[in-house]
C-alpha cells in the first residue's frame, strides 16, 4: 500500500517552509502561510492567489509573471547623478 505524500506551499510566495500556526480558511479551503506578511497579503487580496469565479484564474495561477510598475513623484528636479544613485538604491531594495 502506497502512502500519499503532499507538500504544503504558501499560496502567496510558494515557499514550503510553512508555519502551521498561520492558518486561514477561505471559501471552505484551508490555506497555510510561511509568514505573517504573506497571510496579510492574502487577506488583503485573496483573489490574486486563488482566483475569482467571475474572472477565472489569476495571472499567478496561470504561471504568468506580472511586472509591477511604481512611480515616485518628486517635488523638484534632481540631477542625473542623484537619479542614478536613487535608481541603484531602489533596485537593491527589490533583491
Amino acid at each position: 500500500m502506497s502512502k500519499i505524500v503532499f507538500t504544503l506551499h504558501c499560496p502567496v510566495c510558494q515557499m514550503t517552509n510553512i508555519n502551521s500556526d498561520l492558518l486561514l480558511s477561505y471559501q471552505g479551503v484551508e490555506h497555510y502561510f510561511c509568514s505573517f506578511q504573506c497571510l496579510e497579503r492574502f487577506q488583503s487580496h485573496p483573489h490574486l492567489y486563488v482566483g475569482d469565479p467571475q474572472h477565472g484564474l489569476s495571472a499567478k495561477q496561470k504561471n504568468q509573471v506580472v511586472l509591477k510598475k511604481r512611480r515616485i513623484r518628486l517635488n523638484e528636479v534632481i540631477s542625473i547623478d542623484i537619479k542614478k544613485v536613487l535608481e541603484k538604491s531602489l533596485l537593491a531594495l527589490m533583491g
